[in-house]
């Protein structure tokens, strides 16, 4: 995987037709990505439903280091898995604190 912009990602609305979103902390000086608000004619998308793209989009970190963390907890060889690694009870709390259940 390329490498993308590490840390916790935030959102704020950058005008009245885009969703930044951005490194916590920058004021907006590092926009990682830009989304639709939905308050625009252009659109069909509810303001809602842009926001809420925006929010999923800020959370990749978060459930990208999720995701490893279950990738983890197997071993595959030739697409099968061949050994399974039960998470810690530490580990399934992390997880759960990342995705903010």
């Amino acid at each position: 995987m390329s490498e993308y912009t590490k840390g916790e990602w935030e959102i704020n609305k950058h005008d009245l037709n885009r969703w930044a979103i951005f490194e916590k902390g920058s004021l907006l000086s590092r926009i990682i990505a830009e989304v639709n608000t939905g308050e625009s004619y252009f659109t069909d998308i509810t303001p809602e439903e842009g926001k809420a793209n925006a929010s999923l989009i800020a959370q990749s970190p978060k459930l990208l280091k999720a995701c490893e963390m279950l990738a983890n907890c197997g071993v595959v060889e030739d697409g099968r898995v061949v050994e399974r690694i039960m998470p810690s009870s530490s580990d399934i709390l992390y997880a759960h604190e990342l995705l903010g259940e």
